[in-house]
């Protein structure tokens, strides 16, 4: 099970420390330059700032990223895969090339299995049961 981005780890007196599982590489550029901030500004200005998502006190970080990871686990394998390659790939291309990207993912995603799952699972009001999705009862939140 893996998350992606990092969780920043509020200690008082001692800074920032940041837990990370999986990040692709926008968020490792964003690390580097969240690094070089630190010592400039703390953990809830980084938030703030936008910098980072969420900051935890330390003993929450782990819990918290597997809350995370558990979340993410339960979402449709392909739309994740998607999300992760539209924000890779965008960062690599032009607006047109991004857009179209965009509409081409979409299109497969709307085609799934997963989706008439989610749309059916709405329309029911329950939860939906995604394709190759852990069926672990568990309801943390993210």
């Amino acid at each position: 099970m893996v998350a992606d981005g990092p969780v920043l780890v509020e200690r008082p007196g001692e800074g920032v420390a940041k837990l990370t599982l999986n990040n692709p590489p926008l968020n490792l550029v964003t690390l580097e330059m969240t690094e070089r901030l630190i010592e400039a500004i703390d953990a809830r200005e980084a938030e703030r700032l936008g910098l980072v998502n969420e900051v935890v006190a330390d003993e929450e970080a782990l819990p918290r990223a597997l809350d995370v990871a558990r979340s993410i686990s339960r979402q449709p394998k392909e739309a994740v895969a998607a999300i992760k390659r539209g924000v890779r790939e965008s960062l690599r291309s032009g607006r047109g090339d991004s857009v179209r990207l965009t509409l081409e993912l979409s299109d497969h995603l709307f085609r799934t299995e997963d989706c008439a799952e989610g749309i059916r699972a709405f329309l029911e009001k329950r939860e939906p049961r995604f394709e190759g999705a852990p069926d672990t009862g568990y309801e943390g939140k993210v």
